[in-house]
């Protein structure tokens, strides 16, 4: 008898992470399922570490010579016997819930053939993205991936009645999720199911630029299904979109908003003509952005008037820190000092700006406003905190968070 579930791990020199990855499929309480593991080509421990397991769901799939994600994950998709396919990466973790959470979903909803679980990232305590509907999925993927590849399950039937693969892009998983919408029914579920782990050696910087082509490609395709030609500029706008999908939002992702707007009152046209997403999505959309421009003119003209009053810091350089200095100087808002707890740095300047010591506030408390420019904002306001500053009155995380 065939299993409920077909799982698809690749794997590629992943013996850093691999064990928990392994052994989070073998923990599910669903039990019902073939383990297939895809290794292509490793030549580290990976194999030794597959090997050391005696579970008899596992299968071992080798690859004579490294083919790719996007072969070895096709090979996966022939091989596999299952009703149901879960994709998971070999550093990834999956809660001990998701097979069953995932499976009763699917049995519930027949005309849905992909969904995806909501994530953590782990070490990092993220804002949840949030459930998004068949509609609001086919809208979301004209401007970003909504799905995480490692927490989704397809239902095979729909997969091979529309002769679904991957395909040989670099995006191979954004492709897909975009294909399949067109068939049937694309969701994602609010309940984290998965724990991601980012990591530096998981894209290259060669790696990164390819991905990112092949991003644009992908979305490029979908204007054109709106009669809209693109050109680079129009492409950088639609990407910079993108970002607003993020559920906690950055300042400077509302720079050059009017022609944000813009672009998005010309895709809502187009929709009127080519009905191809919900009008009602695309009018919400835009109303939500719209709002969370208002509360960015809000907080802008916070901070210009704290700047007036007080002496303004950033705290956190880096790229972050960068892109917040260059949208304050765009506001002729003058910024003091980047405080940064690292030493080294202390006596360097970014941009002409020099990088202090935490303990510049207390010399000058009372007469300073901070403005948290790190991604450890939460480690930063305790600290802060810590030093007598009091939220709103002496510092501000400057993020607007929604959920969608």
């Amino acid at each position: 008898m065939n299993p409920t579930i077909s799982v698809l791990m690749p794997v590629y020199n992943g013996e850093l992470y691999l064990r928990e990855a392994i052994e989070s499929i073998l923990g599910q309480t669903f039990t019902d399922f073939e383990f297939i593991i895809l290794d292509d080509g490793s030549t580290d421990y990976s194999v030794n570490i597959i090997e050391s397991y005696r579970d008899a769901r596992i299968q071992i799939v080798r690859n004579k010579i490294n083919l790719g994600i996007v072969d070895t994950l096709n090979k996966g998709l022939q091989l596999a016997k299952g009703k149901y396919i879960a994709r998971m990466d070999c550093d990834d973790i999956s809660l001990q819930e998701r097979f069953s959470e995932q499976v009763a979903y699917l049995e519930e909803h027949p005309y849905v053939g992909i969904t995806a679980s909501d994530i953590r990232f782990l070490d990092e305590n993220n804002e949840l993205l949030g459930a998004l509907t068949p509609d609001e999925v086919k809208l979301h993927l004209l401007f970003y991936c909504c799905l995480a590849h490692p927490a989704v399950m397809m239902r095979k039937k729909m997969l091979d009645q529309y002769q679904l693969s991957y395909n040989h892009v670099v995006a191979e998983d954004y492709d897909l999720w975009v294909r399949s919408s067109r068939y049937f029914q694309v969701t994602r579920t609010s309940q984290p199911l998965l724990q991601y782990r980012r990591h530096g050696s998981q894209l290259t910087k060669t790696k990164m630029v390819e991905n990112t082509e092949s991003t644009v490609s992908i979305q490029k395709k979908q204007l054109r299904e709106l009669e809209i030609t693109p050109g680079a500029a129009d492409l950088l706008i639609h990407s910079e979109i993108g970002l607003l999908f993020n559920s906690k939002k950055e300042l400077y992702f509302y720079k050059d908003m009017q022609m944000k707007l813009e672009w998005l009152h010309l895709l809502q046209k187009q929709n009127e003509k080519k009905l191809l997403y919900s009008k009602n999505n695309v009018v919400e959309l835009i109303a939500r952005i719209e709002s969370e421009y208002a509360k960015y003119i809000l907080i802008i003209d916070m901070i210009q008037q704290k700047s007036k009053l007080h002496r303004l810091y950033l705290f956190g350089g880096g790229e972050n820190g960068e892109r917040y200095l260059e949208l304050f100087r765009s506001y002729a808002i003058s910024v003091e000092g980047i405080i940064d707890n690292a030493v080294t740095k202390w006596g360097s300047t970014i941009r002409g700006v020099e990088v202090v010591p935490p303990n510049v506030l207390i010399e000058e408390k009372g007469n300073v406003f901070v403005v948290i420019t790190s991604i450890y904002a939460v480690d930063m306001a305790k600290q802060l905190e810590g030093l007598g500053l009091v939220i709103s009155r002496d510092y501000i995380i400057p993020h607007i968070i929604t959920n969608h």
